[in-house]
């Protein structure tokens, strides 16, 4: 649903059975109001693009000679949770700031208002 509401434009190919098939998102519109913003877009971009680059790769790929898939498993998993833990940093120091933010565009509206 986010994703065609994006409006993206993509790239097709048409397969050797006549099928079209989606081989990549290149951009999502942002210059329309109502559209996502820039960072919003690339995000719908890259895990669009994430996507149609797994479900290109076949579920019974062989293994790979000399990659312990556990431990790449692992890594990832490691990797995902230690995200978690920096976005959960920045919305606390998110809502550190929220007070002196606040605080700061009050002064500066009344400064505004007041005409110095």
């Amino acid at each position: 649903m986010v994703f065609a509401a994006c409006q993206p434009s993509y790239h097709m190919r048409q397969e050797r059975n006549g099928k079209w098939a989606l081989r990549a998102v290149l951009s999502v519109s942002v210059s329309v109001p109502g559209h996502p913003s820039r960072l919003a877009a690339s995000a719908v971009i890259g895990r669009a693009n994430l996507a149609l680059a797994a479900s290109a790769t076949p579920a019974s790929a062989p293994p790979l000679p000399g990659v312990d898939i556990e431990l790449l498993a692992a890594a990832g998993v490691d990797e995902l949770k230690r995200r978690a833990e920096v976005r959960a940093w920045i919305d606390r120091l998110a809502a550190e700031l929220a007070p002196a933010r606040a605080e700061i565009a009050a002064s500066t509206a009344a400064h505004i208002k007041g005409g110095a």
